[in-house]
């Protein structure tokens, strides 16, 4: 049945319903809605959801929903975001987010940050911070700062301060210079 602006078509395995604009079909496994700015898929599998700029797929087990400049996927195990620069992994047991320039990834044993040039790295026992220069090591019984010609030591039984000419050792009882 129809006329100029409609028309409508059915049987035992299809209904159709269209017009000079969009249009309707719907099976006994699966429908589809749509026209030329966005378009609808279903069955019992997946649901696909699309314009001219993004598309939505979701499954029983994972969505994807993105465009040209960003996208997401995720399931029971990990969730990614990401676009032309950057990207952001999340699981169950670590983060990760980072781009060309600067990197964090994180789980329940240490945190790790890092850039082009330095890096800072947190464990439940340890704080390290540095680069291809300087280095400062933290942990429950020392502190440690150093480069390539200096470095400085402060403990729980004392402190070391040394260079490549000299070296200075005080404890609770001495205090040593050396060259």
């Amino acid at each position: 049945t129809g006329n100029s602006t409609a028309n409508a078509f059915g049987n035992s395995t299809v209904e159709v319903i269209a017009n000079s604009t969009a249009q309707t079909v719907i099976t006994p496994v699966s429908y589809s809605v749509g026209n030329s700015t966005a378009n609808a898929f279903g069955n019992s599998t997946m649901e696909i959801l699309a314009n001219s700029t993004s598309q939505t797929v979701v499954t029983p087990v994972s969505f994807l929903t993105g465009n040209s400049i960003a996208n997401s996927f995720g399931n029971s195990t990990i969730e990614i975001l990401a676009n032309s620069t950057s990207q952001t992994v999340v699981t169950p047991i670590s983060f990760f987010t980072g781009n060309s320039i600067a990197n964090s990834f994180g789980n329940s044993i240490f945190d790790t940050l890092a850039n082009t040039v330095s890096n800072l790295q947190v464990t439940p026992a340890t704080i390290f911070i540095g680069n291809s220069t300087v280095n400062v090591i933290c942990n429950s019984t020392a502190d440690v700062w150093a480069n390539s010609t200096v470095s400085t030591q402060l403990g729980l039984n004392g402190a070391l301060f040394s260079n490549t000419v000299a070296n200075v050792v005080i404890t609770s009882t001495t205090v040593v210079l050396a060259n």
